[in-house]
Formats: structure tokens, sequence, C-alpha cells
């Protein structure tokens, strides 16, 4: 898809020295991750567009955290690295092609652990395809026309857009597919100065529309029928500076309901730094703590897998579903412990010493 330029009718004598242009290096590679907070006010206002802007989202509370994280594809399953063997880095924070709430008491199928993966180079960031544990096996949900989420380098006035489209057959699972139709339409609307929580920056402000027309097949018990599923358009409104790998603050609407949510970029707060699991709490001990050189976790929850993040929110060491973890070989300081369970993520700090 060919960039083109939105705004050609600005005034030639427009200073627009205060500009910034975005690359594909302002962008979270592999191992990477950025907490974010969410924000308590929902009445926020997206608007105004245009050069030289000034938006104030200072005055956001802080009602929860989670961290959004990219991972090397090293450590995703073999099934996902043959199917996306042209990817550079998973994520588990993606927009749900599938809402799994509108099928989990209707459908014979469980649908949990969704991931998405994606390719980034000095051109662009294009999201190839997802993959979800559907009754507890992974399966790829490969696009056939992948979804291009950025176009490099940015700058004001730029455009882009395109139809996405996947298939996801569950057979020999469940004889239930899966198709998801979207387009996305991208606009960068305006360029200034964002003020958050956490800081001040020169940004440029993207607007993202994506909407997306789905359907499902299934055959239950002998009985095989198409179930409609409703019409949902999302526009994402994010603001973006250089070298600080995305967006510093992003609202969210969706049609019908308006503002869903607002996050901004934060420091980690282990106050705010929940989520939940399903309909239940679960609790993730460690001992000991401070620790010389193995960190024993306990939960009642299946573990996955788990991550060690350094205080600047970098990945420094990764395991499988081992609950005994060697950290002898971390330098000695204050780490934060990510352990993803099949009902969600759970969190500790620990000292090494």
């Amino acid at each position: 898809m060919k960039k083109i330029l939105l705004l050609a009718g600005i005034t030639i004598g427009l200073n627009l020295s205060a500009q910034i242009t975005l690359t594909s290096a302002d962008f979270m590679g592999a191992n990477d991750s950025i907490y974010y907070t969410n924000g308590d006010n929902l009445s926020v206002d997206p608007t105004p567009n245009g050069p030289n802007q000034t938006w104030d989202y200072s005055q956001q509370n802080g009602v929860s955290q989670k961290v959004v994280r990219h991972f090397a594809m090293s450590s995703a399953g073999f099934s996902y690295q043959f199917t996306y063997n042209n990817a550079d880095f998973w994520t588990d924070n993606v927009d749900l092609p599938i809402d799994p709430s509108q099928f989990g008491g209707f459908l014979p199928v469980s649908i949990d652990n969704m991931v998405g993966f994606f390719q980034l180079d000095q051109n662009e960031m294009t999201n190839l395809g997802y993959g979800a544990d559907i009754s507890g096996f992974p399966v790829p949900m490969k696009m056939d026309t992948t979804d291009t989420y950025y176009e490099f380098p940015i700058d004001y006035g730029d455009a882009w857009g395109g139809p996405s489209y996947f298939k996801v057959d569950m057979n020999p699972i469940q004889d239930i597919i899966y198709i998801s139709h979207a387009r996305r339409s991208t606009e960068v609307t305006g360029w200034g100065n964002i003020t958050t929580p956490y800081g001040n920056y020169d940004v440029l402000k993207l607007k993202h529309i994506v909407i997306s027309e789905d359907s499902l097949w299934a055959n239950i018990q002998g009985f095989g029928f198409w179930l409609p599923v409703p019409a949902r358009t999302v526009t994402t409104y994010e603001w973006i500076p250089l070298g600080e790998d995305g967006p510093v603050m992003v609202i969210k609407e969706q049609d019908l309901l308006g503002v869903t949510e607002v996050y901004y970029k934060d420091a980690y707060n282990p106050t705010l730094a929940t989520e939940e699991i399903g309909n239940k709490s679960a609790e993730l001990m460690i001992y000991p703590n401070p620790t010389a050189d193995q960190l024993n976790l306990q939960t009642e929850l299946e573990i996955v897998q788990s991550y060690i993040y350094g205080m600047d929110g970098q990945i420094v060491k990764s395991f499988g579903k081992e609950s005994q973890l060697n950290v002898a070989e971390l330098p000695s300081g204050k780490y934060i412990l990510f352990t993803r369970c099949k009902e969600g993520i759970l969190t500790k700090e620990f000292v090494k010493e």
C-alpha cells in the first residue's frame, strides 16, 4: 500500500520546524516492553487536530497498570515459529479479533492465550496473524491479507490503510470456522506537544479506524449454521514521540460506546500493576526473597511462562513452565517477575543479592 499525502494543501509558508519524523527505531522490537497506566477519566477529548497543537492530559489518575511486551520468536511454540517464520516478535497484548466471551457459553470450545505476530523493518510494522490455545491446542491464525499498523517514515499528513483477512478452521478440534474481514484507515492528523501524568513530549498524533465484519460457522451435534458476528468500529488515537518505543498516550473509542479506554506510558507502579485472573483471585508466592541463586514459585494456577524484568522495563531472563528459576547470573538489584498462567498474569518484585 502506497502512503499518500492527505494535506497537500498546507500553506507553504507554515512553520514546520517543530515537527518530528518517526521511523521504525521509535517503536518496540523483540524483548522490549512498556508500562502503561489506565486513566480514570473517560470524558476526554482527543481533539484538536492540525499543526502545532497542545494536548494536556496531565489530570488523569491511574486506576490500574499493564505491561505491553514484545517477545523474541525463539520463545514462541514450534507451531508458531513454523507458521510465522518471517515474524520479528510476538506479543500477548493484542486487540483480539475474537472475543472469547461471545462464545464461551455457546460453543463447545475454549479460546485462551491470544497472541499476535508482527514483522518490523525500516518500511513498515505489519500484523501477520494471531494464535490462541483452542481447547488447549495452540492454533495459528495466519492472515491471508496482512494488516499494516505503521508505514515508515511517518510525517504529519501521511495516511495509509487497506483490508486484512484471515480464516481459522478449528478442525479437527471442533467443526468450527471463524472468518475475519477488517479494513484499517490511518491518518497522521496533528503534531505538537502533549503533557501526560508521566511527562511532556513533542509528538505526532495518529488516528486509526478499524472496521471489522466477521462470521462464524459451527457444526454442533450434526447441525451446522453460520453465526454473524456484529460489525464493530474501533477508533484509536495515539500520540507518539521520538525514542520512547511507541505511544505515550492512547485513547480508544468504540461505535455507540464512545471512549472505552485511556492509558499512558508510565513508570512501574506495584500498587497498580494487577491483572484480574478470570472471576477468581490467585496469589503468587516466591521464596527466598532476597535470593542469591534460586527463586521458587508457588501458585495454584498452571504456569505457562515466566519473565524477569529489570527496573528499566527490559526483559533480562525468560523461563518455561518450571517453578524453580535459576537467577544466579543476574547482577545484584531489584527485579520484577511476571508469571503467565493460563488464567492471566501474576507479578512479584524480588531482590537478587
